[in-house]
């Protein structure tokens, strides 16, 4: 039966082994069990690549300042009228 006055290494054993076998388990499991692979996961082949598909993630394109200005002036008559 496990105490609290137990040894305080003992103690530091028990929970490192527990952690230790559920690491084991996680291991085991991903290893063997299809839904939680990494396998789908599709890395780019090139640093220029992955640097391309960053970027595409985080900028968003912007328009034409001519564009904006248009529809701008459009909006302004419209409201005039």
């Amino acid at each position: 039966m496990i105490t609290l006055s137990m040894h305080p290494v003992l103690f530091l054993l028990i929970i490192v082994a527990i952690f230790g076998a559920l690491a084991l388990i996680v291991f085991i499991l991903r290893k063997h069990v299809p839904s939680l692979r990494d396998d789908d996961i599709k890395k780019p082949e090139t640093e220029e690549q992955a640097a391309k598909e960053s970027l595409d993630r985080i900028l968003v394109p912007i328009e034409d300042e001519k564009k904006e200005n248009k529809d701008e002036n459009k909006d302004n008559e419209k409201e005039d009228k």
